[in-house]
Order: structure tokens, then C-alpha cells, then sequence
């Protein structure tokens, strides 16, 4: 089985090709398009009309590591330019954690039309970090979509927690009060004193 489609490889084989990457990532406060080329483009078929930003080589791709080593939770690391301050604000900012990221891998003919393109990896966006060195780039994670149930939720069991997600909701509202009492299930005896609070 082929990796890439007939079109795919065909392009790939001709003597004046070029490939690039794309990337689409689903920023909290919008769609964020890159490519590892240079230049504004908006002739990708797989997003028609839609402008996609050079980084040059102030971006690059890590290779698909397997966290477990049985190849079914694959994740790449995004490399970013700290450089770049939209970028850097949107992952300091935070909030990208779960959301979709998508790599495309594009091949580009001798004037620079789309002769085909293959989607090479479609998860979520972990926790980026800093890496500090002879240079400094943000490494962005995208990792397989169901490694994202293995983690443990921020979620808990609480009103502050519940309103974080449903603020006008109070279902939760007596429960710092509830733990330090006994409930008698089934039975006649007095419950927990809500009125009280």
C-alpha cells in the first residue's frame, strides 16, 4: 500500500518538483496558515482562496515519533521561530491545547503551481515549549487525537470548575458544603442541611 496518491507520486517524480509543508492549526482566536516556503499564498486546493504565510526557514518539521512503539499514536513537532510575535503570542497566550492541527505536504512544479498535495497529519496541538539555544524556537507538538483521552482532564467535580464551563449554571453550588457531611442513603434519617446555606 502507497503512502501518497498516483498524483502524489507522479508529481514527486518529475525532475522540476518542489515540496513544501503547510500547516493549519486551529488557534484559539482564528485559523493560523504556514508554510515552509516563502511568500503569501492562496492557491492551495485543500483550502481554496484562504492566505497561507511563509516562514522560510524560520520553520521546520521534526520527524512522526511513536510515544508506546506500536506506530498507532504518532505525534510531529512543529518547529516556530520565536521571532515571528504573532505566533509567540498566540502560544504564550495559551489555549491551543486539544484543538486541530493539520500538515499538509505539497508538490510545486517549475512556476510554482500545486501539481498535488497529500495530507500527512491531522491531530490535536499538545503543549508547546521553548527550547533555548544557538537558536530559539517554540516546539509545538501535534499529537494523534485519541493520545489526547489517555491525559487526565483539568475538570473536577466543583462549582468553580462547572461555572469555568457553564456560568450561569449552579448545579454544583453545595458541594464544598456536602463534604463534610454523611449521607444516609435510603434512609429516614435528616440529610445535609441545604436551606441552612
Amino acid at each position: 500500500m502507497d503512502i501518497f496518491s498516483p498524483d502524489m507520486i507522479a508529481a514527486m517524480e518529475k525532475p522540476e518538483v518542489s515540496l513544501i509543508y503547510a500547516v493549519r492549526l486551529d488557534m484559539p482566536t482564528g485559523i493560523s496558515r504556514l508554510h515552509t516556503d516563502i511568500g503569501t499564498f492562496n492557491h492551495f486546493p485543500f483550502d481554496p482562496n484562504e492566505k497561507y504565510y511563509g516562514v522560510g526557514n524560520l520553520g521546520g518539521i521534526g520527524d512522526a515519533n511513536y510515544g508506546d512503539g506500536d506506530e498507532t499514536s504518532p505525534s510531529i513537532t512543529l518547529e516556530l521561530s520565536v521571532k515571528d510575535d504573532a505566533i509567540r503570542a498566540e502560544i504564550l497566550a495559551g489555549g491551543y491545547q486539544g484543538r486541530t492541527g493539520e500538515l499538509f505536504l505539497v508538490a510545486m512544479d517549475e512556476v510554482g503551481r500545486v501539481a498535488a498535495w497529500a495530507l500527512m497529519f491531522d491531530g490535536v496541538m499538545d503543549t508547546a515549549s521553548i527550547k533555548q539555544g544557538t537558536t530559539n524556537v517554540i516546539q509545538l507538538p501535534l499529537t494523534a487525537p485519541d493520545d489526547a483521552m489517555e491525559k487526565g482532564l483539568n475538570w473536577r467535580c466543583t462549582d468553580e470548575s462547572h461555572k469555568a464551563q457553564f456560568p450561569d449554571d449552579e448545579f454544583y453550588q453545595y458541594t464544598k458544603y456536602m463534604e463534610d457531611f454523611v449521607i444516609y442513603w435510603g434512609n429516614a434519617k435528616d440529610g445535609i442541611p441545604l436551606k441552612d446555606f
